[in-house]
């Protein structure tokens, strides 16, 4: 019961994109969104399928918190 190739390159786009983001080589959403779409790319899921894995909430927050290191809101 061996792995198919794609199922290989799958896994080697997910360890890339993990190594990327523990380096420090990429930020993480960066990194994160690369992987994707080299995964959509392969044809291990489809766009629709991407989409609905996504935490909305999740980037949400980030984005706000994106917000506030930007500078258009203040902390004080």
């Amino acid at each position: 019961m061996g792995l198919t190739t794609l199922q290989l390159l799958t896994l080697a786009v997910f360890a890339v994109t993990i190594v990327a983001i523990v380096i420090n080589k990429l930020d993480a959403t960066i990194a994160a969104l690369l992987g994707v779409a080299v995964m959509v790319w392969m044809g291990t899921m489809t766009e629709v399928e991407a989409a609905e894995l996504v935490d909305w909430n999740v980037m949400a927050s980030w984005s706000e918190l994106g917000c506030g290191e930007r500078g258009s809101l203040t902390y004080d």
